[in-house]
């Protein structure tokens, strides 16, 4: 039988795993800060461009190998760390 705090933390985990998959998080690899800012001057440079927001996260994921979700993360990450081309 397991105690509180070893069933809590196993719930706990269970949580998060279940978030990881909901949230599409970059579970399969960790991509490296230069291939996620490659990823992020991809979209940008797409939408600067004229192609629309969600067919540039489309086309980024195909263009890399990553879900729309991991893109959307790498979008967030660049735009609060200024990442270029911006």
């Amino acid at each position: 039988m397991r105690t509180g705090a070893q069933g809590k933390a196993r719930e706990d985990t269970m949580k998060l795993c279940q978030r990881a998959e909901e949230e599409n998080w970059m579970t399969d690899e960790i991509l490296s800060l230069e291939r996620r800012q490659d990823v992020f001057a991809a979209l940008v440079n797409a939408e600067d461009n004229g192609v629309p927001v969600r067919q540039s996260r489309k086309l980024i994921s195909e263009r890399f190998g990553i879900s729309e979700g991991e893109v959307r993360q790498i979008e967030r990450e660049g735009l609060d760390n200024n990442w270029p081309p911006l």
